[in-house]
């Protein structure tokens, strides 16, 4: 089980830190469990969304090309989680960072030029390349997936060390009400 990465830590303390500002609160202790935490249910979600919209949309020799955004977008989320462990950005720019080919990066950002420059990307040809690295990817996380069991729980003294590790971390003095640190 992969923990928390750094950059997602920073965010979660920047919202605790921005919450006991506005309601002028001490947060204790924050956890967040379940499968949401690590990612999974997240990928469950995006891989079914990939799977749905590659199958009615992206199966003929003719498609609507901006319906390959509709794949791309889940399947690069996907992706961001895999590889990061925390949750994809809305930025589509940014989710191409997790495509290495670049002859395909090429090819999806000229689509996605096309689309932004106001072309209404109707009916065309499908992009063989992209509907390949597309199934394969719904493959390679379809297998992912498959070995994730949702009923699993992290081992009783993985949580103790952790829950431990938490309380006795001793607060930074901007925390701690006036007298009190």
């Amino acid at each position: 089980m992969n923990a928390i990465t750094p950059a997602r830590h920073a965010q979660i303390q920047d919202k605790i830190a921005r919450i006991e500002s506005e309601r002028n609160v001490a947060i204790m202790l924050a956890v967040e469990s379940g499968s949401r935490a690590w990612g999974f249910a997240s990928t469950y979600h995006y891989l079914n969304m990939a799977k749905g919209n590659f199958r009615e949309y992206l199966q003929g020799e003719n498609v609507k090309l901006k319906k390959y955004f509709y794949v791309l977008r889940p399947i690069l989320a996907c992706a961001w989680i895999h590889a990061h462990n925390e949750p994809p950005p809305m930025e589509f720019d940014r989710l191409l960072a997790t495509i290495d080919d670049p002859s395909l990066l090429r090819e999806i950002q000229a689509l996605l030029h096309r689309k932004k420059s106001g072309d209404e990307l109707k009916q065309g040809r499908k992009i063989a390349s992209i509907n390949r690295f597309l199934e394969e990817q719904i493959g390679a996380f379809e297998q992912i997936a498959s070995r994730y069991d949702p009923g699993s729980k992290p081992h009783p003294e993985f949580l103790d060390r952790l829950l431990w590790t938490i309380v006795t971390e001793p607060l930074p003095a901007s925390s701690c009400p006036a007298g009190q640190g």
